[in-house]
């Protein structure tokens, strides 16, 4: 999830402190250091609710940062089959400032949480990632869901048995920032001579904020093309009149170079005021940036959403839950999906936007970006666009070979872009 707190100030994210968000999560996986837990101290015996069999599962708190006393909780799930391989999928939502839980309980984990009228109730998700692989969600950075700052120990110290596995890294939108520059860390301590490299994968983005460029261009693209403003109308001048703003400032020098940009967050700021509409109870009504199928209330515009909250916040704020999940006394604060403190502290004045080396990794690291088609914030038209403008493994976008691209007509676009991606990695 990439979110705001309310107009006109989105909350200013980015990754300057990319130092605590990268190094942070890589210590969590170092095996340098001595441990003082063991595998004991995080095994979960129980989980409220929970059907049986009870999956094997491991969660709690690692410092990653002994001086500031900065605490990573991380939850992680045994995979329940075995494949060809042994597979860990690491996952980080967005945000920045975002709870991880978000994926552990309304995405793609073992478990959804159910009404609680009657007590405390998880189900079973049908296509859960850990049927095929180990998954760990972390919450990142700190400050973020339940990790905080204020035991020394590291992931791989603790699970020796997962150093070897094969590694991806999955997430969605402001990950499209974390995960590069997290699997960059990782190939280049590899290089360096590591005594046991990472087996790293892959990458899974969806949604994913990587390209400002490329995206806050495609904010009025998207709301033309669903219909949201009508060409030539009011709305429509006046926000055309913004997006000149932006590209103003991205044609700069340097314009380029920054994970955000205040004049092209107002672009989207302006549609979503805009095109405001009366709900049945006489309240202001805008759309949700999530899924523009839904509306919410202005100015929360999506931040309401999804409705598996009502049942989820109050579930990772229980005592017991709480005891089971091993969360320590020093987490203060009851579970939140997303701390617009962390977001708001989050800079990034000296960092680029991680599309300037994502063709590097590309050539090292398969990778998978995928976009949901009601998506505003990070649509589909900012991913094809940054796709099609990025120069990778010897071709650019999605040419099947120089000068002949992929056809792009509805219902043939998914397989024979796939088609040039492919030749481009083998």
């Amino acid at each position: 999830m990439r979110f705001f707190a309310s107009p006109p100030e989105r909350l200013r994210w980015s990754v300057g402190s990319s130092a605590l968000n990268i190094w942070g999560l890589l210590s969590i996986l170092s095996s340098v250091g001595q441990a003082e837990k063991s595998q004991a101290d995080y095994f979960v015996h129980s989980l409220p609710g929970a059907p049986e069999p009870l999956l094997k599962m491991h969660a709690g708190h690692i410092e990653v940062t002994p001086e500031h006393h900065g605490n990573m909780f991380f939850w992680h799930w045994q995979n329940r089959h075995i494949g060809n391989k042994q597979r860990t999928v690491i996952w980080l939502n967005g945000g920045p400032g975002c709870s991880s839980e978000d994926g552990a309980l309304m995405e793609i984990g073992p478990y959804r949480v159910g009404d609680e009228s009657k007590g405390p109730k998880l189900e079973y998700n049908d296509g859960s990632w850990d049927e095929f692989a180990n998954i760990m969600f972390v919450d990142n950075p700190v400050g973020t869901g339940f990790s905080f700052v204020d035991t020394d120990s590291y992931w791989f110290k603790l699970f020796p048995e997962y150093e070897h596995d094969d590694l991806y890294l999955a997430g969605e939108s402001y990950a499209g920032q974390h995960i590069p520059y997290i699997a960059k860390a990782i190939l280049d301590r590899n290089k360096a001579g590591a005594a046991h490299p990472w087996q790293l994968k892959g990458m899974l983005i969806g949604n994913g904020w990587i390209s400002p460029e490329e995206q806050y261009k495609a904010y009025l693209s998207f709301a033309y093309e669903r219909g949201l403003i009508e060409r030539g109308s009011d709305i429509a001048k006046r926000i055309e009149s913004q997006q000149a703003i932006c590209l103003k400032a991205l044609a700069e020098p340097g314009g380029k170079d920054h994970v955000d940009n205040n004049q092209c967050e107002q672009v989207l700021q302006d549609i979503l005021r805009d095109t405001q509409v009366k709900g049945s109870d006489g309240k202001m009504q805008c759309i949700n940036m999530y899924d523009i199928k839904l509306k919410d209330s202005y100015p929360s515009c999506g931040m309401n959403w999804p409705p598996d909250l009502d049942n989820v916040t109050p579930y990772l704020r229980r005592k017991d839950v709480l005891d089971a999940l091993h969360i320590d006394p020093g987490k203060r604060t009851g579970w939140t999906e997303c701390n617009g403190g962390v977001g708001s502290a989050f800079r990034a004045s000296n960092s680029k936007p991680s599309i300037q080396f994502l063709p590097e990794l590309i050539a090292e690291v398969p990778t998978v970006l995928f976009s949901g088609g009601d998506d505003f914030i990070c649509n589909h038209i900012g991913t094809e666009e940054l796709i099609s403008n990025m120069q990778w493994n010897g071709g650019k976008g999605f040419e099947l070979s120089p000068g002949t691209w992929a056809p792009a007509e509805t219902g043939n676009s998914t397989a024979s872009q796939q088609d040039s991606i492919k030749k481009r990695e083998t």
